[in-house]
C-alpha cells in the first residue's frame, strides 16, 4: 500500500509497477484460463478483468487483515499462528466453490 503511494507521487515507479501489475495480470489470467480448460470449462468473465478482479481481492483483504487482523471490525486479533475456532471457520468458500463447480459447464 504504501509503495502504491509512493508510485502515485512518483511517475517513474509508477511506470514500472504499471510494468509489474501488466505482467501479473497477464500471467495470472493464463493460469486461470489453463487451469479452467483443464477442467473443461471457460472463464465466464474476460481473463484479463478475471485477473484484475483477483488481483484487486487480494489487495483489498490483505489492507483489511493489516487493519483488523484475522477478525472483523470490533473483533480481538487472534494471534500469528492461532487455530481457527468456533462456527465460523471453514464456512463459505468451501461450500461457494463445490456449488460452484457443480454447476456444469458454462455456455
Amino acid at each position: 500500500m504504501e509503495f502504491t503511494l509512493h508510485a502515485a507521487r512518483h511517475p517513474d515507479v509508477a511506470q514500472a509497477l504499471a510494468v509489474h501489475e501488466n505482467r501479473l495480470t497477464e500471467g495470472l489470467a493464463d493460469v486461470v484460463t489453463t487451469a479452467l480448460a483443464g477442467a473443461g470449462r471457460r472463464p465466464g468473465l474476460d481473463p484479463e478483468d478475471l485477473a484484475r478482479l483477483l488481483v484487486a481481492a487480494f489487495e483489498g483483504l490483505t489492507a483489511r487483515r493489516l487493519v483488523h487482523g484475522d477478525g472483523e471490525p470490533g473483533r480481538p486479533r487472534r494471534a500469528p499462528g492461532a487455530p481457527v475456532r468456533g462456527r465460523r471457520a471453514g464456512r463459505g468458500v468451501r461450500s461457494t466453490c463445490s456449488s460452484s463447480l457443480r454447476s456444469g459447464p458454462l455456455p
